[in-house]
């Protein structure tokens, strides 16, 4: 809402001196597991957004998961629009036995499962945090806050080794194995698609998560 403040000291037949001031409202949207919704209010033109995806699991050696990535941007909104809010959910740690994890709530990748070697498996990828204008597609979405990657083991030292912090362009990348030759982390994720997943591939016999 904007509200209109006029010198009360005018002289008759002069304009009058109006300074606009803009009244604010603050929207806070927890994690729930399912889509939020806020309709703009009438005289409301913008919109100051702070999101922050969610950190990934834990790896099972109790190395944490990648943070999620933050953005904050003020975006352009007519009143009447609709937002819907997706709040990303935190990725499920790894707790050295089956099965494989599910990812956070809004897209956070499933964790590596190892049933031979569960030591060396993985926890699950955060989930990120993002707004969809009018519609709830991908397709509508008009902001996005990464997820973090969920942590892991080296494949053949068990050692830990971090997920990837989400946001930026290009999200990080899991920490590379050491004990031997493995395959690459897994990988951030870009503005076009998610982080391929990390994969194991060593020459000895146990796994990076």
């Amino acid at each position: 809402m904007v509200q209109c403040l006029c010198d009360p000291g005018y002289l008759p037949g002069l304009a009058w001196d109006c300074v606009y001031t803009p009244t604010q409202t603050t929207f806070t949207y927890a994690y729930t597991g399912t889509v939020q919704e806020l309709v703009v209010p009438a005289n409301v033109f913008f919109v100051d957004v702070d999101a922050s995806g969610a950190a990934g699991g834990a790896g099972p050696v109790a190395i944490a998961g990648g943070r999620g990535g933050r953005v904050q941007a003020t975006l352009p909104v007519t009143p009447g629009d609709t937002l819907y809010v997706y709040v990303g959910g935190v990725g499920v740690d790894d707790s050295n036995s089956g099965p494989e994890r599910p990812g956070g709530y809004n897209g956070g990748g499933i964790s590596y499962i190892e049933t031979t070697y569960p030591q060396y498996g993985g926890g699950s990828g955060g989930g990120a945090t993002d707004l969809r204008l009018n519609g709830a597609a991908l397709t509508d979405r008009v902001l996005v806050a990464g997820g973090g990657g969920g942590g892991g083991a080296d494949g053949c030292t068990a050692g830990p080794l971090a997920g990837g912090h989400g946001g930026d362009l290009i999200g990080a990348a899991g920490a590379p194995g050491t004990g031997c030759s493995c395959n690459p982390s897994g990988q951030g994720g870009t503005q076009a698609a998610g982080g391929a997943k990390g994969d194991w591939g060593c020459t000895c016999n146990a796994t990076a998560g």
